[in-house]
């Protein structure tokens, strides 16, 4: 199988860094190996993907051919060196760390497998856009009434191409980040235990980490909140470093920035705490001197021009902005606050960590609520200040949404460790795990302090949430001399911990392993409409109507939300070369192509016909209802007018 190629050369790399970070005949530290592997790894990706786009060979011959040519060069860099793996002493509490946390991995790889990619934000924006990547052989930005196809970072989106391309299908979408849990447990568990001198530290980690509700239910699916975690904890080791060194070697630092560089990439929200860690890696290369600090800093530059530069440029010559347009095709829909005041602040803060301490109890909901309220009323602010919110404020419901699913107890835990620091840090290494705390609550206030409060804000919160536990783990969990009833409370709490993970795992929304709509049971093209059941009928009515015509060219005129990729799925079946593009275009993304494309039938939603009634009837097409989809097959001189209505709107 072609999707085995870029494993390959993954393990390729594994092997090159197991022999380069380990002296001569000394124990191999394997989480640095995974850190500096996984980062190269990624950075070849993106350079791979921006290459073959240049040359407009976005194929899947062009991309075997790239990874079996890198895998080829890194066996033939590498050079064997007496190294030895170093395997920890096996004992009692590792044995059941490590087997819990395979049965949970085991049985989240499993629903990776057996789910196609259908959170709603992946069927309207993240799986569409790799399907038009590879339709046009180019990651150039195309005419679409979906702008989140174009200016969100792309890193999660080019690992989705890859194996899309290769295996010929989305099977293998929902294990990279799988990948990026599995990959946070190990760091995680690594630099807490380093940083607390405590191999119950890193036990305390791995437990928190991988029972983390939201962590659950997105390890499975195409978010990418887990893949900004892991390139941060990447970071992090390469930070935290070896014990006695007080300054980062010239290898860490281009770990570091890889990383760093990586996250950005993947999410634009990584820059909370991206930042932070920028001003730690500069203040330890401070120690020797101004070179020293002088190379970090270029190599940061140098790793965010390379991999994210590419994406900003399409984004500048298009909306004028790096990051993202002005509009969002949204009416009255912002991201960020208008402004900031200590209160306004204060509102924001309050509200974010109220939904994480949400539960599925109604009646401790009401009481969060209502004191939550009796604050605002205080203050003289309405709980929902325009300036800084996005809807009406709500509480999560308590059920296992990857969208909005909170984490109550490992909130608590956190709030725990972070109060308990001043205690606390004279058994660790004080200096390196103050920095990381004050690291994670920057970046939670630069959260806070710019964005609006969303009703889907918990799934944004991981990555914080990750960095956080990690501290907590270092901080409360019991040293290597604590007596037994430290240990056992400290058991306990893990195994209370796990417990309540478990529902994330059973009974998610969109994954659900144990109940009548398990992913196991229901075909794999009817679990894209769990959240909506009612529209597959519709869906699958329009796709065999364009199936069983002569149509080529279809035209896409959705809404901002609407799930563009059923449509490719479905359509995929049809024996002919289909094409699928947006029509009725009326943002920036017109510009994109100078002629736009006549279709032989035109999809709409219901959504975007509320919205365009008049832009609909001034074209006089007539347009067949199946429910929540429209179809309308054009003669060619209906085409001609679409296409022109299509300029002119």
């Amino acid at each position: 199988m072609l999707v085995l190629l870029p494993i390959a050369c993954w393990i390729a790399l594994v092997s090159l860094f197991r022999a380069e970070h380990s002296p001569r005949r000394a124990p191999v530290e394997w989480p640095r190996v995974l850190a500096a592997s996984c980062v190269a790894w990624g950075a070849a990706l993106t350079l791979v993907s921006e290459a073959l786009s240049a040359l407009h060979l976005l194929r899947w011959e062009a991309l075997a051919g790239a990874w079996l040519l890198l895998t080829l060069v890194v066996l033939l860099a590498h050079r064997p060196a007496g190294v030895r793996p170093a395997w920890p002493r096996p004992t009692l509490p590792r044995h059941a760390v490590v087997g819990a946390a395979v049965l949970l991995c085991s049985a989240l790889l499993l629903v990776a497998l057996a789910a196609p990619p259908n959170t709603w934000d992946t069927l309207t924006y993240h799986m569409p856009r790799v399907m038009h990547w590879l339709q046009n052989g180019s990651l150039r930005h195309y005419p679409t009434n979906i702008l989140r196809q174009l200016w969100n970072a792309p890193w999660s989106e080019y690992a989705f191409l890859h194996l899309h391309a290769l295996s010929g299908g989305d099977r293998f979408a929902n294990l990279v980040q799988w990948f990026a849990m599995c990959g946070c447990l190990v760091l995680g568990g690594s630099i807490a235990g380093r940083l607390a001198r405590s191999t119950w530290a890193s036990h305390a980690a791995v437990l928190l980490i991988g029972t983390v509700p939201m962590g659950v239910l997105q390890a499975s699916g195409t978010q990418n909140n887990y893949i900004v975690a892991f390139w941060l904890l990447c970071g992090v080791q390469a930070l935290v470093g070896r014990d006695g060194d007080r300054t980062c070697t010239r290898g860490e630092v281009v770990l570091f920035a890889g990383a760093m560089a990586l996250a950005v990439a993947t999410k634009a929200t990584a820059v909370f705490w991206v930042s932070g860690l920028m001003l730690w890696m500069l203040a330890r290369c401070a120690r020797s001197g101004w070179r020293p600090t002088l190379t970090a800093a270029t190599a940061g530059l140098a790793a965010a021009l390379v991999l994210c530069g590419p994406h900003w440029l399409r984004n500048y010559r298009l909306f004028g902005d790096p990051l993202s347009p002005q509009s969002y095709g949204i009416q009255n829909f912002k991201l960020t606050n208008d402004r900031m005041t200590p209160l306004l602040f204060a509102s924001n803060l309050v509200r974010n960590l109220a939904m994480q301490l949400a539960t599925n109890i109604p009646g401790a909901n009401a009481a969060l609520e209502r004191g939550i309220l009796s604050l605002h009323a205080a203050a003289g602010m309405r709980i929902s200040e325009g300036p800084i919110s996005s809807g009406d404020f709500e509480l999560p419901r308590g059920d296992a949404n990857e969208d909005t699913a909170s984490s109550p107890l490992h909130t608590c835990v956190a709030l725990a460790g972070f109060l308990a620091a001043p205690f606390r840090l004279r058994r660790v290494r004080a200096r390196r795990l103050l920095a990381l705390m004050l690291v994670t609550l920057a970046g939670a206030a630069f959260y806070v302090a710019l964005l609006r409060w969303q009703v889907w804000t918990t799934r944004l919160h991981l990555p914080g949430m990750i960095l956080a536990l990690v501290c907590s783990a270092a901080l409360l969990a019991p040293g290597d001399a604590q007596r037994w009833p430290a240990r056992v409370a400290h058991w306990l709490a893990g195994a209370a911990l796990f417990f309540f993970a478990l529902p994330a795992l059973f009974v998610s929304v969109n994954r659900p392993l144990l109940t009548s709509r398990s992913c196991l049971l229901i075909p794999r093209e009817s679990q894209f409409f769990i959240m909506q059941p009612d529209s597959e009928r519709g869906f699958r009515a329009a796709c065999e109507r364009i199936r069983s015509s002569a149509a080529r060219r279809v035209g896409l005129e959705l809404f901002v939300d609407d799930w563009e990729y059923v449509l490719w799925v479905l359509l995929a079946p049809s024996g002919r070369d289909l094409r699928l593009f947006h029509v009725g275009v009326d943002n920036e993304s017109q510009r994109c192509e100078p002629e736009a494309e006549q279709p032989d039938v035109i999809v709409a939603s219901d959504v975007r016909m509320q919205f365009h009634q008049e832009s609909f009837g001034a074209r006089g097409i007539e347009f067949i209802s199946y429910g929540c989809v429209l179809i309308a097959e054009l003669r060619p001189s209906e085409s001609e007018a679409s296409s022109g209505s299509a300029r002119r709107d």
